[in-house]
Formats: C-alpha cells, structure tokens, sequence
C-alpha cells in the first residue's frame, strides 16, 4: 500500500475546493446564466475531461501549450490532455456535426485545469462558463455574445462591468500591407505590446513602407480611450487611402462603440488600438471584462472564425468565457438561506411533514433522538426555526435557542 503524503489533507499548490457558502453561491450564479443563455436558444453541452492532446491545441496556434496538463493513456499509450480552455473542445463538437449548415449557439459550464497559475486568479482549477455562436460572420452576432457578456456580469452581481475592446483586423491587415518577415513581424509586435513607439519608428524607418500605412501603425500606441477617442482618430483609419479589410474592421469597431453607447450607456468602455491578446487565434473583435476597479480581466471573448479548419470544417464564430471562480472573488458572499430544524420523530404523519415543507421551497435539517435540540448549534445548521408538535398539530415556530 503507498504510503500516505506527510499531510494528505493538503491539496496540491494552486489546487482549490469550493466550500460553503461559495459553491452554493457558484452554483446558483451558474444555474441564472445558464437559464439565460438557453432563453436566447443556445444549447447546454458538457464536455469530456480528458480529450486528444493535439485536439485540445487546434485552432490556438500553440497558446494554450504550455497551459495544458498532458498524460499518456495507459490503455493505448497515446498523450491525452485535460482542458485548459474549452473553446477548442466546442470547435470539434460544431465541426462534426457537418449536416448543420445555419447558425449553431453552445453554451457550456465545465472545469478546467491549467498547469500555472494566472495573474487573474488565485488557482490553477477553475470554472469556465461561457458560451459560442457558430456560422455567421456579421458584427451583429458580436453584438449578440457581448451583450449576454454584460448582462450575465450584471445578473450575477457586477451592476456596471467594464468592457475594453479591441480589433485585431486593424493591426493584421496593416501588418500585411508591410510584408514583414516574420521576424520583422513579432519585433514590432513586442514593440505594439509595450506601447514603445520610439521603437516602432526606427524599425519601420529601415523599410520601404507606404507613408499612410507608416502614420496608421505609429497611431495605434496612444489610440486608446473611450468612444471619444475612437470619433477622433475615424477620419485617418476610416479614408480611401487605407487598406479596405483595415477600414472595414476599424468601421466595424466604431459600429460597436455606437452599439454600446444605445443599448448598455451604462457599461464603461475602453478601447485599445494595439490590443495583442489572441493575435495568432482571435481574426476580428477581441474583449475583456473588468469588475469597476479591479486589475485583472474576469471574462475574455471574440470572434475566431478559424479555429474549425483543423478539424475539417471553416465557420465563422465569435464567443467568450467567464472565469466563475474569479468572479466569486469580486461579490459578496450569499448567506445560506435559514432553514427548520426537526427533531425525528416516530409519528406516522412527521416524515409528511417535512414533505409538505420541502414542497413549499423549506429547508428542513432533521436530528435524532441521540441529539438534544438544546445542544444543538442553530448557527451551524443554518436554522432560525422549529418543527414541533403542538396542539395536535406539527407548527413552524422561531427557534428559542436563538433568542
């Protein structure tokens, strides 16, 4: 028999579990979102925790690598992986499914497990929730998944969410109009990243680039603010000299901000020119969610109409997922709600009794004869009342032992 760890209590480092009052609080946050998502007809999937280890990469250039925890099955010897990231797995569901021709929405709360620990969270298992609108290419089902993200924040507690939104097109198409080597192409992308246009000038200075191309890249540092921001600098992006796909995802940017400014006034929004995240996996809008003065992102979403190619089956589709156990961590804790204890008893009509409460919506703790209800501790079976006999009749009364 192998020998127990010096303290098998502990759980590995990263590694949490989900007690009372947080699971249950998790559990109806999952269960409202859920139900929300199924009202705008997307379908509930569950996926498997272990997939093919090369299935759980496609479409993420080699992203989620180093993230995936990889292991030989001792069946057949093949490397298996446990889901980092759940997309991947949704692409495969939507890409087998070949006699679907229209629009497909998934919708999915499942865990997963990442070999190191983020900056936006304080584990390395977490609860992904989220959801994915396969085959239509159009702003207006980008439109669709970023207001669910918004009011699944706001049901779930966050009243005013901030969004920062991004459109990796804008710098892809004006990359191509450079013909970089590629690497050309990651130097001035760490330089986009640190936001070190200095830098960017003396590389671009050393080739033969169009003078408007030039002026658009060295924007793209300081092109970050509010819609604002945006009005300004529409005249240089959105005019006949610049590339046509780079006009059309700058126009579609705008036609967002005007979207959220109608529909969510409330929801504060930043947008981010230079935005990297996802460049190699994300092929149009990219957002984050913030709770108002947190650091780290709790949701992350766009639209990646690649990532089924690999499977054998190219289709548009935008999406995004919330990070369940990093948003706990921004709401107040749900109390338990106060509950009836019973003390057992042999009458032929108390087990109908408690029946009858449970139908009513009750939480009803029963104790036994070997306990006494004077020791027990109300606080700790979260009940403020009692099931007694009185008068002929079971009665729910305020426990005394809480007054």
């Amino acid at each position: 028999m192998a020998k127990l760890a010096r303290h098998p209590w502990l759980l590995p480092e990263g590694i949490q579990e989900l007690l009372p009052p947080y699971a249950l609080h998790c559990e109806k946050i999952r269960r409202k979102l859920l139900d929300t998502y199924h009202s705008f007809g997307y379908e509930l999937v569950q996926m498997p925790l272990l997939e093919q280890w090369d299935a759980l990469l496609v479409g993420c250039g080699r992203d989620l690598e180093q993230e995936t925890f990889k292991l030989i099955d001792p069946a057949t010897g093949e490397w298996l992986g446990l889901p980092a990231d759940i997309t991947p797995q949704i692409s495969r569901l939507d890409a087998r499914d070949t006699e679907a021709t229209g629009i497909a929405r998934y919708c999915y709360c499942s865990p997963v497990l990442r070999t190191r620990l983020h900056a936006n969270t304080s584990c390395r298992n977490l609860h992904q929730l989220g959801l994915e609108l396969y085959g239509h290419p159009g702003i207006e089902s980008d439109q669709e998944v970023l207001s669910l993200l918004i009011e699944s924040l706001q049901l779930s507690g966050i009243k005013n969410p901030c969004i920062d939104l991004g459109h990796v097109g804008i710098i892809q198409n004006l990359l191509t109009a450079c013909h970089f080597r590629e690497e050309e192409e990651n130097t001035l992308l760490d330089c986009l990243a640190r936001k070190m246009e200095g830098e960017m000038k003396s590389l671009l200075a050393q080739k033969s680039i169009p003078s408007t191309i030039k002026t658009l890249l060295l924007t793209l540092p300081s092109a970050l603010g509010d819609a604002s921001m945006l009005a300004k600098i529409k005249p240089q992006f959105d005019n006949a000299a610049s590339p046509p796909p780079m006009r059309k995802a700058f126009q579609d940017l705008h036609i967002i901000a005007l979207y959220l400014e109608k529909h969510h006034p409330k929801t504060q929004v930043f947008f981010d020119l230079s935005e990297l995240r996802g460049y190699h996996y994300h092929t149009g809008l990219v957002f984050a969610a913030y709770v108002p003065g947190g650091g780290h992102a709790i949701a992350y979403g766009g639209r990646y109409d690649n990532i089924g190619e690999a499977f054998g089956r190219k289709r548009p589709a935008t999406g995004f997922s919330i990070n369940l156990t990093a948003l706990l961590e921004h709401l107040p804790s749900s109390p338990i709600p106060m509950g009836i204890l019973a003390l057992y008893s042999p009458r032929p009509d108390f087990l109908q009794a408690l029946q009858a409460l449970r139908q009513k919506g009750e939480r009803v703790v029963t104790i036994y004869n070997n306990n006494n209800t004077e020791e027990t501790d109300f606080t700790q079976t979260h009940c403020d009342r009692e099931l007694l006999w009185q008068n002929g009749e079971w009665k729910v009364v305020p426990s005394s032992n809480l007054m």
